[in-house]
This record gives structure tokens, sequence and C-alpha cells, in this order.
């Protein structure tokens, strides 16, 4: 099919495909500004007036389906289906049996889903799947089989392409295989079929995620598949010899010839799935009673876990006992996803922070009991961690390090640590943790003291941030993510240090937040989390050493590739815990009115940092494209969007007053110099550890956060050229501990910041550029300020509750700022990791924001996972996979 140029207001781009159903083409839609795909239909198809009308039927059930796991249906157009881009690779196999059940395990849903709606696949096969970067499973094409029915098998023969069981087999050379083989026996016979017919084609599907090979491959023609379809059996020895006996058996069960004997309903298939869950006897997640963490059945889960505590201590040790699940809903308040987590090394505690990072306390739950209390004295605290006796918890907070007993009492301050990334207490009364993004790993004792570093960047790999510090049994030995550039960890070092001698060890390369889980031989394994996955591999932790390849262990856990942090925590007990549900989320640029209305001006994507030139009429924004980061500009009048800049790793950006050049950071710690028409090349200001805030009104002088605590400023000769020759930094105010980019008033008369040395982050106003004192004018958590730039409202992000920007009114008397009322502007922004997600209009009264996409609000609710006896778990997965 010749490609059109336009269907109604989508631009055609490029071809995607072409099949039996038509061709697919990535359109642009000039009305959202969004990619789209568009599947044209045949000409005998679109130009058959009742094909058309039964279709139009059945497209307006189809888009009624809003589900995760299925590509969205937009609407028909002229002939065409406008459906939902999907971004990622046709599933294929084999792929580890974890990831197979998790692949499989969405199918399922998005199949079930559509059942119960009454929609039937019917051509459900792996070029029909899609699985998206981020490892979410989409099923394409759904219900087009069934709209076409009528006529497909009458005109098969005159007409093969209108078959989209067959259309593949009889274009493409070399696929003759690939689509027949998925149909079932009574598909194949051209009888009437059911929901149990894309039973079946699951089945084949699962057996070819396993196997990496096609259930009934051999023939040279179609005739010669559909036969096989009919007549043979799956051969089972195809299947890996570790594949679970439940999984065995729910093949077997969906790949039975006869529809009455098959598995009758896909949601029997997704809950099988899960069978080791109840085969190992675990208790089962249950609804919360009382709060967000309250368990219906906490008595009976009480007993559960004393049971377990009474098997771990008599199990005989060269046996590996069974692993059992527990799980919690909604630990998060608001929907947020848990972040900082530690358990007790008995495994009878655990706290996390569910707040989202507005300064309350840490949450501790005894796990026999239904509810988790506040733990006083931790407020602000950041990422929390027991010591070996369970009998202390450590923490940042306030910029210090602090530790807390269990039995009550005032936290202590032990040493400074403006912005700990990692903590953990050694075996030997020590505790190391990396206090800054540039900084080593340090070591203090637990008593308190001067903290010395034990860790050091190797030039020869261009180590520049060294975090999340791990201590091995013992004492002597820490493990720690190291990075050349920061800003993305999955391709970070996995390093060991001896703190004795100060040599460090490579491990490997690839991954980050590294733990490392003790065997009773001495032996263990080092676990670490790329993406969003965590992989274990055998580790002599006395010879340093790791055996390739890692093993993936669990899928879809919270993590940050952007800080190297991971929602894990192992106690010695051998109980596992993890934060699931609602990570990085999709969003929509969106420009938000006076009225608090949304109008979307981009497609969802990973966006971050939005920011509006001193006109309002261009958007800058920072766009995740794999690994990297850059700067992209959005033209408000035009809709139009194209890349600035081609660093791979930029961090924040602001806007001359004059709008014609951007200056920006990178996760290097080096500023750039370049204009916002994208011409010329960026040009390097040099090193600058901190994060830049913006420009008094002439342009001459920028203030920035620097090391997490304090203000600097830096002078510009001449800001409007293309080499403005910055002089050097000189601090402004100290230990104000400006933990984000601080803002000044649109007068230059006014700097905002955040610190959070009441425990929580908070916005303070202070004269610039002096003399004078400061003012806290947020009480409820605050973060991210900026002025209106007409002046009389300060806008920042409001912790507590619900995160939404609000406005601060505010009038200057003398020489004093006075804060007046305050609004909400009922706007919950949403991006990448922790980022400035709003701007404010040049008019003071709209925003542009980043929100979630509607999509979001059905997304799994967050949830807490505990898997006891996990490291027999370990032995048993990693000799599984080396044999």
């Amino acid at each position: 099919m010749s490609p059109p140029h336009s269907i109604a207001h989508y631009r055609i781009l490029s071809k995607l495909g072409e099949g039996g159903m038509g061709a697919v083409y990535r359109a642009a839609d000039t009305k959202l500004n969004r990619e789209v795909a568009i599947k044209v239909l045949p000409p005998a198809f679109a130009e058959d007036p009742a094909r058309m009308q039964r279709f139009e039927r059945e497209a307006q059930v189809l888009a009624s389906l809003n589900h995760s796991n299925i590509a969205a249906i937009y609407g028909i157009e002229a002939g065409a289906i406008v459906m939902e881009l999907v971004d990622g690779d046709d599933l294929q196999g084999p792929v580890p049996i974890d990831t197979a059940i998790a692949y499989a395990r969405q199918i399922a849903a998005g199949l079930e889903a559509a059942h119960e709606k009454g929609i039937i696949h019917r051509d459900l096969k792996p070029a029909n799947i899609k699985v998206t970067h981020e490892g979410v499973v989409k099923l394409l094409d759904f219900g087009l089989a069934k709209a076409t029915e009528q006529s497909a098998v009458a005109s098969a023969a005159a007409s093969p392409t209108l078959s989209p069981t067959l259309s593949l087999a009889m274009t493409q050379a070399g696929m003759i295989l690939g689509t027949a083989a998925y149909m079932a026996p009574e598909q194949a016979r051209g009888k009437v079929v059911d929901r149990r017919a894309d039973i079946w084609a699951f089945g084949v599907v699962l057996f070819e995620l396993l196997s990496g090979t096609m259930l009934f491959a051999s023939g040279d023609t179609v005739t010669d598949i559909i036969a096989a379809v009919v007549t043979r059996e799956p051969d089972w020895k195809l299947l890996p010899a570790d594949t679970p006996p439940h999984i065995r058996r729910l093949l077997e069960r969906c790949l039975r010839k006869d529809p009455k004997l098959r598995l009758q309903a896909i949601g029997e298939a997704r809950i099988a799935l899960d069978e080791p869950v109840a085969e190992a006897h675990a208790a089962p997640a249950v609804a919360p009673a009382r709060g967000a963490w309250g368990w219906v059945a906490a008595g009976l889960l009480a007993a559960a876990l004393a049971l377990v505590l009474v098997l771990n201590r008599h199990a005989p040790p060269a046996g590996l006992r069974p692993t059992l699940r527990f799980e919690s809903d909604e630990v998060g308040v608001g929907g947020s996803p848990i972040r900082p987590l530690a358990l007790s090394p008995d495994g009878t505690r655990v706290v996390f922070d569910g707040a989202a990072g507005d300064g309350s306390p840490l949450m501790m739950r005894l796990l026999d009991q239904p509810d988790a209390a506040p733990l006083l004295g931790s407020e602000g605290a950041g990422i929390p961690v027991f010591s070996p006796d369970g009998e202390w918890l450590a923490f940042a907070s306030g910029g210090k390090l602090r530790k807390l007993s269990m039995h009550g009492g005032a936290p202590i301050i032990l040493c400074d640590a403006p912005a700990t990334l990692g903590i953990d207490w050694g075996d030997d009364g020590s505790i190391v943790f990396a206090p800054g993004t540039r900084s080593p790993i340090m070591r203090v004792s637990s008593t308190g003291g001067i903290p010395k570093p034990v860790t050091h960047f190797d030039t020869t790999r261009g180590e520049v941030t060294h975090r999340f510090p791990w201590m091995l049994p013992g004492g002597k030995i820490v493990v720690y993510t190291a990075s050349t550039r920061g800003g993305m960890y999955n391709d970070a070092f996995l390093v060991a240090a001896n703190l004795e001698t100060g040599r460090s060890t490579l491990l490997r390369k690839g991954g980050f937040h590294p733990m490392f889980a003790a065997r009773p031989d001495g032996d263990g394994y080092l676990l670490f989390v790329q993406q969003d996955t965590l992989y274990a591999m055998p580790m002599d932790p006395v010879r340093l050493t790791v055996r390739e390849p890692p093993v993936p262990m669990i899928l879809g856990l919270n993590a940050s590739i952007s800080s190297a942090y991971a929602a894990a925590a192992l106690a010695r007990s051998g109980l596992f815990a993890f934060g699931r549900g609602l990570g990085v989320e999709a969003v929509t640029l969106s420009w938000i009115d006076a009225a608090g209305k949304p109008r979307p001006l981009r497609a969802p994507g990973l966006l971050g940092n939005p920011s509006l030139s001193p006109d309002g009429k261009r958007i800058l924004f920072r766009l995740a494209e794999g690994e990297n980061f850059d700067f992209w500009v959005h033209e408000v009048a035009t809709g139009t969007t194209s890349k600035l800049t081609f660093n791979g790793h930029v961090f924040m950006a602001v806007w001359t007053p004059d709008g014609r050049h951007i200056l920006y950071s990178d996760t290097a710690g080096e500023m750039w110099w370049l204009r916002s028409d994208g011409s010329g090349t960026p040009h390097s200001l040099g090193k600058l550890e901190g994060v830049p805030g913006n420009f008094t009104p002439d342009g001459r002088i920028l203030i920035v956060g620097i090391g997490g605590k304090d203000l600097a400023t830096l002078r510009f000769e001449d800001p409007s050229s293309d080499d403005p020759r910055p002089g050097t930094p000189e601090i402004w105010q100290t230990a104000v501990r400006s933990l984000i980019a601080p803002a000044l008033s649109p007068d230059g008369k006014w700097a905002a910041y955040v610190s959070n040395e009441t425990g929580r982050h908070e916005v303070y106003v202070r004269p610039f550029p002096g003399p004078g004192g400061q003012w806290q004018v947020t009480h409820e958590g605050g973060e991210y300020p900026q002025w209106s730039p007409r002046g009389g409202e300060l806008y920042y992000t409001r912790l507590f509750p619900g995160q939404e920007v609000h406005a601060l009114s505010y009038k200057v008397q003398g020489e004093a700022f006075v804060a007046q009322a305050e609004r909400s502007l009922g706007v919950k922004p949403s991006g990448i990791y922790s980022s400035r997600n709003y701007a404010v209009a040049p008019d003071g009264k709209q925003i542009v924001a980043l929100l979630p996409r509607e999509s979001a609000a059905n997304a799994p609710k967050p949830r807490l996972n505990y898997l006891v006896n996990f490291v027999d778990e370990l032995q048993r997965r990693v000799t599984a996979a080396a044999k």
C-alpha cells in the first residue's frame, strides 16, 4: 500500500509494517501533539459499507477497554484505525522463567479484561504483543479478528490477506509458521470459536517464551502447520528442565485439544501463575482493615510469622527451606511508593517512610501487629538502617547523621551529613555513609566523631560519585555503587573496598544498589538492581570475586536509576522486603489555566524540569530516552517540539532574562551556555558543583545552590554574548542547607530557597544581596519555590498533605517580608524522579506542569512485599541457573 501524506488531522511520519489487515504507520496527532499508530484498512474492507459498519460497532466496544496491558483505540478516521503507539519490542523467547511468568501474568490480565466485556482476540501471537522498555506488556489488534470473521473465512481462498491468522504466512518468506501455529484446533477447523481459543493461544505463547521454540514449527506449508495444530501433542521435552511444576500444569490445561477440557477462564491462568505462593502455605494478601497498613487477618498473619520463626530455628542446615511470601497493601500515604526501607536483623520489625519525604516521622511496624506507628524522633529522616543488634536505628535528618534508641528517647547526633545517599551499620560498630552526590564513602563510629573517607575515586575509571554502601559480615569490606557521571546508574560500577587497606576491587560493570546475602557456609550472593529488576550472582566475600552471569530474582521493584536507590532491605534472618507499585510513571506536559483546567501539550513520556521562556512562547523540558537525558523545546504557538541538547546527561536549566540563551548543568557537575534557538554549539563554563537557580533582571548574576548547603552567586561579564565570561563563584550565604535550586524574585531583591533545618523541607526567603534575616514562609513542608513574574505571589510545592502546587501572596513592609494568604492550584505535578515539575507563566496566573496521564489512576497500588527464607531461594535459583 502506498502511504498517504495525512489522514484527517494525523500527519503520517513513517511506515511500521504491513499485514492482512492493512498497513500500519507512525503518525503525529497535530491537535494533541502526540504520536499515534494508524492502521489503514485494505480498500476491499474500507469500501464495504456493511463491513465498516460492523467494524465501527466493534471499535466502539474496544475503545471502552481501559487496561494498562491493552493498546488503546483512539478512534476511526476515513477507513483507518487510530491507536496508541506502543514503543517496544515484539515478545520473543526464550526468557528467564521469572520474566516469562511476569509477561504471562500481564497477558492474562489484558485478556481477562477483554473477556469480561465479551471481546475475544482470536489472533493472539508474539507479533501482536509488545513489551515496552519499562517491561510493560501491551496486547495489540484486540478484537480485529472478530470484527472481520464474517467474511474472512469465506473469502480466504480468493484473498488470503483478509485472514488475520494467515496473512503473514501468505505474504512473507520465512514467516509461514508465525501465525497459523497459534490457532486453536477448533479455529483451524473453521468452527465458531470463543474465549477458549485465546486461552489456547496464551498457552502457545507461554510455551514459546519458556522454550524459545515454536510449539508447532514443523512443516513447509500452512496446511502442514494446521494439521500439526489439530493432530499433534506438544513436545514437553522442549521446555527448560527447571520449569516449575505449576507452570507445566498450567500449560497442559491450556493446550488441550478439546475446548471443553481446556482451562475455561483466563483469570484462572493468572491465578495459577502465582500458585507457588499457595503451595508454600503463604498467608494471602488481604485488604487493609485499620489505616493504610491494616491487615484484616492480623492474628492469622502473626501466627504464620511465629511459625516461620520456629521453623527457621529448627530447620536442618543441609535442607533448603520453602520461600514464603507476605504482602501488605497501600503502605504509602496518598498512593506514594515506598522508598526508604529498613528491616531489623531478626526480621521482626520494618521501618519505612510512607509519606513521600514530607518531613513526617518514619513509620515502624512489628510484623505480628496489624498497624504501623510513627517513630518519634525520626522526623525528616532519610534512608534508615538498624544496628547489628537491632537496638538502634541510624538515619540522616536536618543535615546530621543521628541514631535513635528503639527503647525511646531523643535522637543522638553523630556527625554532619548534608545529603545522605546510603548508609549501613557494620559489625565492627562503625557506620558508613555517602554524605553527598560528589563524595566518597565516609565512616564514623556509632558513638559519634569526625567521619573519615574510606573509599577513593578511581581516576582510571573516571569515578565522580560513590553511594549506597553495604558492609559485608565482619565489618572489613564495603561494597558500593560508583559512577563516572551520575544521573543514570544502570551502567554503574559495583565496587568492593577494604576498609583496612583502602584497596578497591571492581566486581562488575552494570547495576546499582549492591547488597550481600550471606550463606551459613560463609559464601553468599551479590544482589544488585538494573532498571527495576533485582539480580543475584554468587560471590566469594574473601577473594572478592563474583560468578557471571547474574540471575534475575524479582521484577518490578521500586527503584530509581537516577539516584541508584532501590526500595529493598535484607535481614540477617533471611527475610527480604521490597517495595512494588507506582514506579516512574508516564506524564503529560500540560498548560493549566487560571481556573485550574489542564490542556495537554505533549504526549506522555518520561519528562522533567519544565521551564518557560521569559516571553512564555517556548517551554524547555528534560526528556529521558533510554538512559540518556536531554533538553527539548516545545513551541506553544505551533505545537512543534525539537531537541536542543545532545549531551545525554543534562540536569537543570535556566533561561537568561532576554530569552536568547540557556544555562544548564549536567550530572557531572559541569555548566554549559547555549543559544536557545539551537544554533551554535554549547559553550562550557567549567565545573560548578551546584544547581542553578535564576538570574537577576539584568542577567549579570546567577544564584546557585552549592553542595546542598550553601548559596552562591556567579557574576557574568557579558550575559548577552555567546561567551559570557563568568567569574569565580562567591559564597553568598553559608550553612543554609539549600537543598534545591534557589530562586530570585522578579525585581532581584529577594531569594527563596529550601532548607531542612527544622527536620523537614520548608521554603525560606531572605533579602538579596542583603543584609537581612530570613523568613520561614511555609509550615506544612515546601519545595521548588518559584516567583510569579508579575510579583506578589510565591509558588511552591506543598508537601503535606497532597504535594500540590500552592501560591502564597506576600507584601514587603519596609525591610520585612510579610507572607499573607495562601491558595491551592489543585495541581499535583509528577515526573521523572525528584524534579521541579511545574513552571509559572509570564502572566503569573497560569502554569505549565507535568501531570500523570489518565492510565496512572488505574496503576497497581504501592505494596510492600516480604519473602521469608530468601537466601534459600537464592541458592535454589542460582544453582538451577548454573546447570
